[in-house]
């Protein structure tokens, strides 16, 4: 018949038990910190390829408008 484990035994496994789930996560801190850093580093680029492209279009577009608004483009085209 088994016996029973006593108080100290048992808050000794309880102690290893809270000691491993530190461990565990301070590795899920760690692995989150770094996804974030890849997922920041890619909105990052992102941004910037969509300031871009609107800083072309702010550019660009009131050319095209001031073109179509002023060129014949009956006299062009012929």
């Amino acid at each position: 018949m088994a016996t029973k484990p006593t108080t100290p035994e048992r808050v000794a496994v309880l102690e290893t038990k809270v000691d491993a789930l530190r461990e565990d996560i301070q590795q899920m801190h760690v692995e989150n910190r770094d996804d974030h850093a890849r997922v920041m580093s890619k909105l990052e680029k992102l941004e910037g390829w969509k300031n871009n492209w609107l800083g072309i279009v702010a550019i660009i577009g009131p050319i095209i408008a001031f073109l179509a608004a002023h060129i014949d483009w009956a006299q062009v085209l012929k």
